[in-house]
């Protein structure tokens, strides 16, 4: 087909037509890369995590299996970590209520309507269903030594066979709806609860001999005439005493029962319990509940262990003791911790840190991390071995570490610790050995972040608003520097400066984070940005440059900043994030252990990496990129951010294609495959050459594209001319608007930010496929640093000097000649 020449955009929109098609032609060869492509590890072995709060915890009758309830039903091999679904449903609230039989070999599942389903463990499968008239609310309660089940349906207790289905007894009770059923191990008693405890009604706690017709005996000890709004029964293993908590509006009561006598033993005051557990011999219970775990003497009541969770929202909702009675599993929230029973210490935690982690730093050389905890110690891992080189507690108590930082030499780590009252307080600890050097006395009651400046002498301390250059062997100050930025911000935010960082290619220049209530300001370095000076070799990027990509957290909001266009919610605020060092990705912590890829090219989150739970409290990244470490409550964890395995037969050309999709995930990931092959440096010589000049009439011509009636044609000519390195204008911005995209400004400026603003949003312009797969090539040129590598680099840099290609790879080369 032959275009016009008098109708120049038709080629462009073809172009995006063909374009259009090939990339639809991909879609079949997306998935190159398996599911499970991230090779996600810990340090140490962090609670199993699970999706959803976990209800209900059982061991299998042999110890090997742990069976748990979410919103899904677990098999876990406990000692290697490894959760197994066996049953799944979309409605969350029909999960909390499942329980297992004695040997695991069962569960039974109350539906939200009228029915109960008795499920196979190993496969899921339903064996049968039980129908009632009435709405099913309270969990069945199984016998060990016989095959019964007792089922709860409002006023009557329905006893089944669970291997049949087959009914064996049906027992009415009280006037009031029943609220908990409990089976004794032996299969001869039954007790059930009744929503009123009242001592001058025939309800409250009866049990009931199942092996004559003798009547129910009510249980004594119910002082008080209330509603029991919650109970918690369980029957010791030999089948002799009951326990029971009971929730009342006045008191919660603990009360132990001689089943055999029918008399209370004794009671104690409750504490908001969850669940309690015997343990195997009957010596110990375990009860659960509003942040906190208590292990109790079932004989005399007695306080025999406790444990204070780390959050008031670490609620233990589910507790179960092994067969040998050696560990007990706690559901915590939407993970499983274990105790060994012997000693009381959590088994399997991270065993190098006594409190979460709350700070990272890398090495230079990638060689080793150190990690702060909330407890204030520190730890030196051998990176490549994960084995621990020292551990170095604080010498000033339980003070958290806020953040770390190593010296280009690798000879000093900068650690700054924040108590929650007073003055903090930074130090100087020696690389080798983990003891002090010094303690410094910045004039400041907080500090944020500290960076070493490569002369091994001086530092740059931030503190809430103002930068410090500090000497650190003399331990004074040489120049503070305030930001003018954040001093205007006071009164609209109270911002204070959260991280500092050194340009690698440009060691001078620091571009740095600031953080208030409303959310933390990610800062992209840029050239054209004003700077103020620190001293005559230094200078700190302007928080607001001219034009470019500036990000920030605003509530659960990303904001390009200077066009003031939100281009997505992110689900967090006020949490850690890093930069990729040229991957052009923003990796943001979430709260509930996920990691959000925001791609800074198509301005959206593309990918979502779940650390399991806990909150995210700081991100890094190995000097090489290929690996992103996080703390969170649960631990230090790391995932590799390249594929761990290829598909057989892809090929070169195929990961090019890729490269340039509309699946940035997938595209990123195809480059560092790409990396991988053995030919990528031949294979990218004859598919990527320097940045030629554009010709003058090319411009023009996309300029005078720029005001064509198709929105298709305008945008993919904007496109190109911010890949040929040419600025475009707001006024131009303003050509760009497609049908239905949105003028109106969301209410209120961000906050601090009352005159960098435009007045209206702008489209996103993601770059071209040929641009994109250009920049990613760059990207794994870095990381390979060989000679070839470094003299393709070097051609490519002697292209255009407008071209952003021929600028990324001077970059590239500056950083190169730093690194070695």
């Amino acid at each position: 087909m032959q275009i016009p020449k008098d109708r120049p955009h038709l080629r462009i929109a073809c172009i995006g037509v063909i374009s259009l098609v090939l990339a639809t032609s991909l879609n079949a060869q997306r998935h190159v890369f398996p599911p499970g492509f991230l090779d996600q590890q810990t340090l140490g072995k962090p609670p199993v995590a699970l999706a959803g709060r976990v209800w209900y915890l059982k061991f299998s009758s042999d110890g090997q299996r742990l069976f748990a309830v979410a919103n899904k039903v677990y098999d876990v091999d406990w000692r290697r970590k490894i959760p197994r679904v066996i049953w799944e449903e979309h409605d969350n609230e029909t999960m909390m209520r499942a329980s297992f039989s004695p040997d695991g070999s069962l569960f039974a599942r109350l539906n939200n309507g009228d029915k109960i389903d008795l499920h196979e463990s190993s496969t899921g499968k339903v064996l049968y269903t039980i129908k009632r008239q009435e709405r099913l609310t309270v969990l069945p309660g199984w016998a060990r030594d016989k095959d019964l089940i007792a089922i709860a349906d409002r006023k009557q207790i329905l006893i089944h066979h669970p291997k049949t289905g087959a009914l064996v007894r049906k027992i009415s009770q009280g006037q009031t709806d029943i609220m908990a059923v409990a089976l004794s191990p032996d299969g001869k008693l039954l007790v059930a609860g009744n929503n009123r405890v009242d001592k001058n009604q025939e309800e409250g706690f009866l049990l009931y001999h199942l092996d004559g017709d003798a009547p129910p005996v009510r249980l004594p000890g119910n002082a008080t005439s209330d509603h029991c709004s919650g109970a918690v029964l369980s029957f010791s293993p030999d089948s002799k005493i009951l326990a029971v908590y009971c929730s009342l509006a006045r008191s919660e009561t603990l009360y132990f029962w001689d089943v055999a006598e029918h008399k209370l033993i004794y009671q104690l005051g409750g504490r908001g319990y969850n669940f309690i557990a015997h343990s195997p011999d009957g010596s110990l219970l375990a009860a659960g509940g509003l942040n906190n775990l208590e292990i109790l003497d079932a004989r005399t009541g007695r306080e025999v262990f406790r444990h204070q969770g780390e959050s008031v929202n670490e609620h233990i909702w589910s507790v179960a003791f092994s067969p040998d009675g050696n560990t007990l599993a706690t559901g915590i929230e939407d993970h499983i911790k274990f105790w060994d029973t012997r000693t009381w210490k959590q088994i399997d935690p991270d065993p190098n840190l006594s409190a979460p982690p709350s700070a990272l730093a890398f090495s230079s050389d990638g060689r080793h991390l150190v990690t702060g905890s909330l407890a204030g110690e520190m730890v030196l891992w051998d990176w490549e071995k994960k084995s621990v080189l020292w551990k170095s507690p604080s010498p000033q108590g339980q003070w958290p570490i806020n953040a770390l930082s190593v010296d280009p030499s690798n000879t000093m780590i900068g650690v700054q610790q924040q108590p929650r009252y007073g003055r903090g307080q930074v130090r100087i600890v020696d690389f080798a050995t983990g003891e002090i050097r010094r303690f410094l006395s910045p004039p400041s009651p907080t500090f944020a972040e500290i960076l070493f400046r490569s002369d091994q002498k001086t530092a740059l301390i931030a503190t809430a608003n103002q930068i410090l250059q500090w000497d650190v062997v003399a331990d004074r100050l040489i120049k503070a520097i305030p930001v003018p930025f954040l001093h205007q911000a006071q009164t609209a935010g109270s911002f204070e400066i959260r991280t500092l960082r050194a340009d690698p290619a440009d060691p001078d220049l620091i571009w740095w984070t600031a953080q208030s209530l409303f959310g933390a300001i990610h800062l992209e370095r840029n050239t054209e940005a004003c700077t103020f000076e620190l001293s005559k070799d230094f200078r700190i990027s302007a928080p607001i440059p001219p034009r470019g990509h500036e990000f920030v957290n605003i509530g659960d909001m990303v904001w390009n900043l200077p066009t003031r266009h939100l281009v997505n919610r992110a689900n967090s605020s006020n949490l850690p994030s890093v930069r990729h060092p040229y991957g052009n990705l923003l990796f943001i912590g979430g709260y509930q252990g996920k990691v959000l890829v925001f791609d800074i090219m198509s301005q959206s989150v593309i990918r979502e990496i779940d650390f399991g739970p806990g909150e995210i409290k700081a991100l890094t990244l190995t000097p090489d990129g290929k690996t992103l470490v996080a703390a969170t409550t649960g631990g230090v964890h790391y995932v590799s951010l390249t594929p761990v395995n290829l598909p057989a037969g892809t090929t070169s050309a195929t990961l090019w294609q890729l490269m340039g999709s509309d699946d940035h995930w997938q595209a990123w990931l195809a480059a560092w495959a790409l990396a991988r092959q053995s030919d990528f440096i031949p294979f990218l010589t004859n598919h990527l050459t320097p940045a030629a000049q554009p010709a003058p009439a090319e411009l023009r011509l996309l300029q005078s594209l720029l005001t064509d009636g198709s929105d298709e044609v305008r945008q993919t000519a904007a496109r190109k001319l911010l890949d040929l390195g040419h600025s475009i204008t707001p006024e131009t911005y303003e050509t760009l608007r497609q049908d239905g995209l949105p003028t109106k400004l969301p209410e209120g400026p961000p906050p601090g930010f009352p005159d960098c603003i435009p007045s209206a949003p702008v489209p996103v312009l993601v770059p071209l496929s040929e641009h994109r797969r250009a920049m990613r090539a760059v990207m794994i040129l870095q990381e390979d640093a060989t000679a070839p590598a470094v003299q393709f680099l070097k051609l490519l840099a002697g292209g255009d000097p407008g071209s952003p290609v021929t600028v990324a790879c001077q970059k590239v080369l500056a950083a190169l000649a730093i690194r070695q």
